[in-house]
């Protein structure tokens, strides 16, 4: 690298030494045109400082007349304004003494001089309160006045070109009516903020005013193009200020009928005429930095036209140059190339792509500073972990493609609300983290987490889609729940697990990290566990309601630990989430193929044995194939074993789902959904899937003979199943009138302990043995 800087070093140095060498020749001819185009740059540069001070003095009058006429909000403001006055002063003579012989300098520092022995003055004066209100304008006019005639002489000097003298022109005419509005400005500040004003005082301001208007309407009426119609085209570009004036009137109108006056209008008056002055101001500025680039152009001009004299010179440098050009081009590239390679690394160190906010490491170490600041200051911060609810559901039922864009919405919906109240991250997936710095309590946790939820009630537009979102949020805090940027992450997303579906939030409690460190010991103990050794299967009879015989058996997996037998619901989460569930399902399946082959060996024949199907079991690509082995291996009938699966699963993934269940009723298996009512309960699941049994979920058969909402649903399904030629078991039956309200509904099966408990195999055989006469 630095020899390819010696390089380009070298091959720039000879054509501009070139160059030196050419501007050295030429340096007596062209002088004069670059010396007169640069004197007219300082004079601008000096205009634009002397327009300053100007536009300072006339705020300091306005507020020194305020402060005459007592209006205690603008009377305050009279130090300050004095300080920006005097900066901008001394600004400008220290300019004046940067700005060498000058043509007419030396006049403009005296003009300098003799303004700042006036305004000592008229600040003297009007310190010791001997000044009336108008008599602070006019002594302050008359300070204005020096600095304003004398910028005006020192303005017009001879101008190279028609173009500069016109918009030089143009920017004396409109100090003049900035120097009206400012008048304006400090009149009716004191009209408004005093008690019966002096008929003098409001005659000036009309005065003023009438001399405004005269002015416009003069230049309304000129050519287009001319330049009293550029003073007035510049003039309507401003803030338009009628409203304001009419206010005005309109005070002063309720002040002769009585009313007191008002510091708040007067300073409201001031602040708004000021704002329309500051836009005045930019407006001369802008018309003098015009002047000024004019002027470079000049000179630039002047520089271009001199060296077209020498074409073969000129010829021979512009070839060095364009060749110097090249070389420093590619090397800035490269250079820049490396730059931007080198800060796209680390920022994607850094950040994650796709939201374009801080990653997991960048945001521990976030949440880690902001903790330590916190100690620090003895404070409280709330960390909020949020994530989207059923977002895998999103990604395949919408596509990849629409998740992306959800994750960037929430990105920026949740960005807005973190500007104001903390950092935010995305952690992994659809999990985002959020610091909340600096809090008193709970409560400044819960707005927060209230305005984050708000954020999700809006749906996602995406390439003419509504994709609906809901929220999850997780919350602790810092110091209560955890010392360390670990702790707090792992506590808030153990808040964030514990949040029900329907997207609200959760507070860390202690409870839940030792729920999570069972579960966990649970989840160990299941993955070293002998599935055919610690795990049996009893079987739950199904009873045909019209006849209260035996139709089916449902195979129910226990876990033997210790002493106890533990059901599905104690262990059936922390199995999914270890993917133990695989082995436990086979085998339960296997086991009951086994005792299907040895009721028929036994000459009894096998009711349909129903075994439940996990959504982890479902999205195995193998399941049809290891199902189908076994089958195979047992040698029973398909038609003697029926899978229940629960209606989450048909939404994991529906393509997916659709094949391996119809893989699966090809073996000839029956499908029955479980819980029905509970999950996402759709008709099109029913006409997709080829399922053979409905069971109504146990909640809905409970109330059944006390709530006619429950009993409306029951009806409901019940004729659902008929019209779709299926079978419809009710679950959970406990009483015999909820068992004869079924009989009347000619529901199909009933299961519950009003029924059977569960029982052992050789239990079920005993009941089996008893047919055909045995009825439970």
């Amino acid at each position: 690298m630095s020899s390819l800087l010696n390089r380009a070093a070298l091959v720039v140095a000879a054509p501009l030494s070139g160059c030196v060498l050419l501007a050295a020749l030429l340096a007596g001819e062209w002088r004069g045109e670059l010396q007169e185009a640069e004197n007219v740059v300082v004079r601008t540069q000096l205009e634009v400082d002397i327009g300053r001070l100007v536009h300072a003095l006339q705020a300091e009058r306005g507020v020194a007349a305020a402060a005459a006429a007592r209006v205690d909000g603008l009377g305050s403001r009279l130090p300050g304004c004095r300080a920006v006055t005097d900066e901008l002063k001394g600004r400008l003579k220290h300019r004046l003494g940067e700005s060498g012989e000058l043509e007419n300098i030396d006049t403009l520092r005296d003009v300098v001089q003799r303004m700042e022995h006036k305004l000592a003055g008229a600040r003297r004066r009007n310190d010791a309160q001997e000044l009336e209100p108008l008599d602070v304008l006019s002594e302050y006019s008359d300070v204005i006045r020096v600095v304003f005639d004398e910028t005006e002489r020192f303005a017009a000097v001879a101008l190279p070109t028609r173009e500069l003298a016109e918009r030089a022109d143009l920017y004396r005419r409109l100090l003049v009516f900035k120097e009206l509005f400012s008048r304006e400005r400090a009149l009716g500040a004191v009209l408004l903020g005093t008690a019966g004003p002096k008929p003098e005082i409001l005659d000036a301001y009309e005065r003023n005013l009438l001399l405004q208007e005269e002015g416009l309407r003069e230049l309304e009426l000129s050519n287009a193009g001319s330049l009293d119609r550029r003073v007035y085209d510049q003039l309507l570009e401003e803030e338009p200020f009628d409203g304001e004036r009419r206010r005005l009137r309109a005070a002063l109108e309720s002040r002769e009928q009585g009313r007191a006056p008002s510091d708040e209008v007067a300073l409201e008056w001031f602040e708004r005429a000021s704002r329309r002055s500051d836009h005045q101001q930019r407006t001369l500025e802008r018309l003098v930095q015009g002047i000024s680039g004019e002027a470079e152009r000049l000179a630039e001009s002047a520089r271009r036209s001199f060296i077209t004299l020498l074409s073969v010179v000129a010829a021979l440098l512009v070839v060095l140059l364009w060749g110097s050009r090249v070389l420093s081009k590619q090397l800035i590239m490269h250079l820049e190339a490396e730059q931007r390679h080198a800060a796209c690394v680390r920022y994607l160190a850094r950040h994650d792509p796709l939201t374009e906010l801080p990653n997991r490491p960048t945001f521990h170490e976030l949440l880690e500073e902001a903790r330590k600041r916190a100690a620090a200051a003895q404070g409280f911060l709330a960390l909020h972990l949020i994530d989207i609810e059923d977002f895998a559901r999103i990604n395949r039922v919408w596509g990849q493609k629409t998740g992306d864009w959800v994750l960037v919405s929430v990105a920026r919906r949740l960005r807005k609300i973190a500007s104001a109240n903390g950092v935010l991250g995305r952690l992994y997936g659809d999990q985002f983290g959020l610091i909340q710095p600096s809090i008193e309590g709970k409560e400044d946790a819960k707005r927060l987490a209230a305005e984050i939820l708000a954020s999700f009630s809006e749906p996602i537009a995406f390439e003419q889609r509504l994709v609906p979102v809901r929220a999850r949020l997780g919350i602790t805090l810092f110091p209560p729940d955890g010392e360390t940027a670990e702790e707090l992450l792992r506590n808030a997303d153990l808040a964030r697990q514990h949040v029900l579906e329907g997207g609200r939030y959760r507070f860390y409690v202690a409870e839940m990290y030792e729920r999570y460190l069972a579960s966990r010991t649970l989840a160990d103990a299941l993955r070293s566990s002998n599935v055919q050794e610690d795990f049996v299967v009893q079987y739950q009879p199904k009873i045909e309601v019209a006849t209260n015989r035996v139709q089916g058996v449902e195979a129910l997996v226990r876990w033997k630990r210790g002493q106890e037998l533990l059901a599905p619901g104690a262990f059936i989460r922390e199995a999914e989430q270890s993917g133990v569930i695989v082995s436990i399902g086979q085998w339960v399946f296997r086991q009951a193929c086994e005792q299907v082959r040895i009721w028929s060996a036994a000459g009894i024949e096998p009711p349909v044995v129903a075994v439940n199907l996990s959504a982890v079991q479902l999205m195995q690509a193998d399941l049809v194939e290891s199902l189908a082995e076994i089958l195979r291996a047992s040698g029973v009938d398909p038609r003697s074993l029926e899978l229940e699966i629960t209606e989450s699963v048909l939404t994991e993934d529906l393509k997916d789902a659709t094949e391996r269940l119809e893989a699966l009723r090809a073996l000839g298996l029956s499908l029955a959904i479980d819980d029905f009512g509970t999950g996402h309960s759709s008709f099109t699941y029913l006409q997709r899937f080829p399922v053979t049994t409905i069971k109504i979920d146990r909640s809905f058969v409970a109330d059944l003979d006390t709530s006619h909402e429950s009993e409306v649903i029951v009806d409901t399904v019940i004729g659902l199943a008929k019209s779709l030629d299926m079978r419809v078991v009710a679950e959970g039956v406990e009483t015999e009138r909820q068992l004869e309200m079924l009989r009347e509904k000619e529901c199909d099966e009933a299961q519950g302990f009003l029924v059977s408990r569960p029982l052992f195999a050789d239990e079920v055989t005993d009941v089996l043995r008893a047919r055909p006469d045995a009825a439970i």
